[in-house]
């Protein structure tokens, strides 16, 4: 019997336990896909897995049987090879945009098995955020209560970005418009990396409207380092409920815009029961005088139903103090 914690519209960055994708042969063309799977583990050490990957829209079905050791995928509904399922996904996923070496994704996930039954309105997340390649996601896991007869101690539902070799004839009638792959090519051609200084603030209006803030100083260039507030624990009706924003801060340069700023904006919230939350997003703008204040609302939080941080609000603000 699995313990299943619920995850649904959760998600924890994992430390990679695993190589990076091999490289495609030589002279074989390749191209970004997004990729969902379900992964098992001998402790720490990968011991099978199965996955979902095609051009454009990623759609297809995975599922984990019942004893942890059998893992499978398909492009459409297998009921034989479900019925043994402890869970079975009904998965997509696509790459909506790219800026630099950076993914925005999106993915949607729902259990369509349980314990050996179909689920008409099984559990269900979805998800939007920024990844670079072979950073791995987990979408939801599963732990047997004890070990099982192949010695599989977890199991995770994932999602990645990785190379494959580009498809002749795309599944599903979706692939990439040619204004996306324009996309992708205009930014990754950028003619050079910018640098600011720059002050981050990271700004709390509580139910009484007053504020608190944080602010970080940092330079913003092309490989700047990441930036990371200070939690922030507020009061809700549910008990006490942390807050944590963190994300990077680019300058970039190219023919067509000039300079500009992408800022990533990455918000957990994890509430007293130990539920965790999150929220991306990505935001690419014009560089911004040295007069001029920027203001970002916070990603939204997947829907619970419940309301997580009533009359508490947060707000990223940005000025740019110059160039460096």
């Amino acid at each position: 019997m699995l313990t299943l914690p619920l995850l649904a519209l959760i998600v924890a960055l994992q430390t990679p336990r695993y190589p990076p994708s091999p490289p495609a042969p030589p002279g074989v063309p390749v191209e970004p896909m997004v990729v969902i799977g379900v992964q098992t583990f001998r402790g720490l050490n990968p011991s099978g897995s199965a996955s979902s990957v095609q051009p454009g829209i990623t759609d297809g079905y995975i599922y984990v049987n019942q004893t942890t050791c059998v893992t499978g995928g398909s492009d459409g509904i297998r009921w034989p090879a479900f019925e043994q399922a402890e869970v079975a996904w009904h998965v997509r996923g696509q790459i909506e945009d790219r800026w630099g070496d950076l993914f925005i994704v999106g993915v949607e996930w729902q259990r369509i098995w349980e314990h050996g039954t179909r689920e008409e309105n099984g559990r269900k997340g979805s998800l939007r955020l920024a990844v670079r390649m072979d950073e791995r996601i987990t979408l939801e896991q599963l732990v047997p209560d004890a070990p099982s007869a192949c010695g599989v101690t977890e199991a995770q539902l994932e999602t990645h970005v990785e190379m494959h070799p580009r498809f002749e004839k795309p599944s599903f009638g979706t692939a990439a418009t040619g204004a996306a792959a324009a996309r992708l090519s205009a930014s990754a051609a950028a003619s050079g990396p910018a640098q600011v200084a720059a002050q981050l603030w990271l700004v709390h209006t509580k139910p009484d409207d007053t504020e608190e803030s944080q602010m970080i100083a940092m330079t913003a260039g092309q490989g700047s380092p990441n930036y990371s507030f200070n939690p922030v624990v507020v009061s809700t009706a549910a008990g006490p409920t942390t807050v944590r924003v963190q994300g990077f801060l680019r300058a970039e340069r190219s023919a067509a815009m000039g300079n500009f700023l992408i800022a990533m904006i990455d918000r957990r919230v994890t509430t007293q029961s130990g539920d965790e939350l999150r929220g991306a997003t990505i935001k690419r703008v014009e560089m911004p005088s040295t007069s001029e204040v920027l203001s970002f609302e916070m990603p939204p939080l997947p829907a619970t139903g419940q309301p997580v941080l009533t009359g508490h609000r947060f707000a990223l603000r940005l000025k740019v103090l110059g160039s460096q």
